[in-house]
Protein backbone atom coordinates (compact mmCIF):
# COMPACT_ATOMS: atom_id res chain seq x y z
CA UNK A 1 0.00 0.00 0.00
CA UNK A 2 1.21 3.52 -1.10
CA UNK A 3 2.17 6.26 1.51
CA UNK A 4 0.27 9.86 1.86
CA UNK A 5 4.01 11.06 1.30
CA UNK A 6 4.75 8.78 -1.51
CA UNK A 7 1.69 10.61 -2.83
CA UNK A 8 2.59 13.59 -1.74
CA UNK A 9 5.80 13.54 -3.15
CA UNK A 10 4.40 12.52 -6.89
CA UNK A 11 1.86 15.15 -6.79
CA UNK A 12 4.44 17.67 -6.47
CA UNK A 13 6.93 16.44 -9.12
CA UNK A 14 4.22 16.10 -11.60
CA UNK A 15 2.07 19.08 -10.23
CA UNK A 16 -1.21 17.53 -9.86
CA UNK A 17 -4.12 19.22 -8.67
CA UNK A 18 -6.22 18.21 -5.66
CA UNK A 19 -10.00 18.37 -5.23
CA UNK A 20 -8.76 21.17 -2.77
CA UNK A 21 -7.94 22.97 -5.62
CA UNK A 22 -11.77 23.76 -6.24
CA UNK A 23 -12.27 26.33 -3.70
CA UNK A 24 -13.19 29.71 -4.76
CA UNK A 25 -11.87 33.37 -3.91
CA UNK A 26 -14.30 35.99 -2.26
CA UNK A 27 -15.61 39.57 -3.05
CA UNK A 28 -18.20 41.23 -0.82
CA UNK A 29 -21.04 42.79 -3.17
CA UNK A 30 -19.04 46.25 -2.71
CA UNK A 31 -15.83 45.30 -3.89
CA UNK A 32 -17.38 43.28 -6.82
CA UNK A 33 -18.71 47.01 -8.07
CA UNK A 34 -15.76 48.75 -7.38
CA UNK A 35 -14.01 46.63 -9.82
CA UNK A 36 -16.82 46.21 -12.13
CA UNK A 37 -16.68 42.12 -12.13
CA UNK A 38 -19.82 41.66 -14.10
CA UNK A 39 -18.33 42.12 -17.35
CA UNK A 40 -16.03 38.75 -16.67
CA UNK A 41 -18.23 35.61 -17.30
CA UNK A 42 -20.22 33.67 -14.58
CA UNK A 43 -22.62 31.47 -12.94
CA UNK A 44 -25.05 30.89 -10.55
CA UNK A 45 -23.60 29.74 -7.08
CA UNK A 46 -25.20 26.43 -7.37
CA UNK A 47 -23.13 25.53 -10.30
CA UNK A 48 -20.67 22.90 -10.25
CA UNK A 49 -17.45 24.67 -9.73
CA UNK A 50 -15.27 21.70 -10.48
CA UNK A 51 -17.35 20.63 -13.54
CA UNK A 52 -17.41 24.34 -14.94
CA UNK A 53 -13.23 24.26 -14.17
CA UNK A 54 -13.14 21.25 -16.01
CA UNK A 55 -15.36 22.00 -19.19
CA UNK A 56 -14.64 25.86 -19.83
CA UNK A 57 -12.44 27.51 -17.76
CA UNK A 58 -9.56 25.39 -17.58
CA UNK A 59 -8.13 24.08 -13.56
CA UNK A 60 -5.71 26.37 -12.89
CA UNK A 61 -8.76 29.10 -13.47
CA UNK A 62 -9.08 31.48 -10.27
CA UNK A 63 -12.93 32.01 -9.84
CA UNK A 64 -14.62 34.60 -7.66
CA UNK A 65 -17.41 33.85 -5.83
CA UNK A 66 -19.38 37.54 -5.17
CA UNK A 67 -23.01 37.43 -4.11
CA UNK A 68 -25.18 34.96 -6.02
CA UNK A 69 -22.91 34.56 -8.79
CA UNK A 70 -18.85 32.84 -9.28
CA UNK A 71 -16.97 34.86 -11.61
CA UNK A 72 -13.77 33.63 -13.61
Amino acid sequence: MLSVSFFNEVKNKLNIQTLNDMRTRRLSKEQGKQCNISRFPNFHKSGSIKGMKRIYYGMDALLVRCGDYIYK
